[in-house]
């Protein structure tokens, strides 16, 4: 594997351009992960990643149905390219893996990270803090100077034009010296229900199997929506798409969706106040 294929090596990544020196000079390469030149104008202050304005006269080959042609198509005749287009959410989708034992653990470690370190890199210059899916794991659109922070796997990669460092993640401090040159933002997040900071320089918890929860969370949210206002009908249907194979992969949704629709049901008929009481006589005849 080269580093360009390693999501958490320290290199400056264009995920565009990487895609355009794949298929050569026939079509207009789009992806879904964001891309340089930052956005620095705008409601959204990021790139549409499949948006078609382009060069006239090459067509556009694209992961939504709007494309001249989709990846899915274009691997029909190059299909040792298929590691490459999956490991990318462009095509050759493959099977959902089971959640790790350390799943629900490791989100909320990185759930702190992303509040108090990478979002906050982003919202510093432009105000937004929405994060998007980037290979291998979830990062910034790139903001700025051509900025991006990201996490790949156990690690963190802060990009700078030209340049990118990476390093293990461990504690939200070390996190924050590399993507934020100085402690981690705990003030910004303070109108929002986000998890608490806790112990700075305590190494964040559900590291162990962070390399398998990160890739389950980047293969659950590489269907994300488009930043730009151009998303079309069809990128819905390609993410109902994404959304069943999830189904099929999580046996047992559509039962938990029933029991909770009928106890939804239940809370509207009588109102949460009868429900709670009715359940609390219930609990005394018990």
């Amino acid at each position: 594997m080269t580093a360009i294929d390693d999501p958490a090596a320290p290199v400056a990544r264009n995920p565009r351009r990487e895609a355009q020196e794949v298929v050569g000079d026939a079509f207009d390469a789009r992806v879904l992960e964001p891309s340089p030149p930052a956005v620095v104008d705008g409601d959204l202050f990021a790139d549409d990643p499949v948006a078609r304005a382009g060069p006239a006269g090459r067509p556009v080959l694209a992961p939504v149905s709007s494309a001249d042609l989709t990846w899915d198509q274009w691997l029909g005749e190059r299909p040792e390219r298929a590691p490459w287009a999956a490991a990318r959410w462009l095509a050759a989708w493959r099977r959902l893996p089971p959640l790790p034992p350390a799943y629900a653990e490791t989100r909320l470690a990185l759930h702190r990270l992303v509040v108090y370190v990478a979002s906050p890199a982003r919202q510093r210059v432009n105000g937004k803090m929405a994060l998007r899916w980037t290979f291998g794991g979830l990062g910034t659109p790139f903001f700025g100077d051509d900025e991006q922070a990201r996490v790949a796997g156990a690690g963190l990669v802060r990009q700078r034009g030209p340049a990118a460092e990476a390093a293990e993640i461990t504690t939200l401090n070390e996190a924050a010296e590399l993507v934020l040159d100085g402690p981690p933002d705990l003030a910004w997040v303070e109108r929002f229900d986000v998890p608490a900071a806790g112990d700075l320089d305590d190494r964040l918890a559900g590291l162990t199997d962070l390399d398998n929860v990160v890739a389950v969370s980047a293969d659950l949210v590489g269907s994300a929506r488009p930043a730009a206002p151009t998303w079309r009908d069809d990128y819905r249907t390609w993410r109902a798409q994404r959304l069943a194979q999830i189904t099929r992969t999580y046996d047992g949704l559509d039962e938990a969706a029933h029991v909770l629709g009928r106890f939804l049901d239940q809370v509207r008929r009588v109102g949460i106040r009868n429900f709670v009481a009715a359940a609390e006589e219930d609990h005394g005849h018990g």
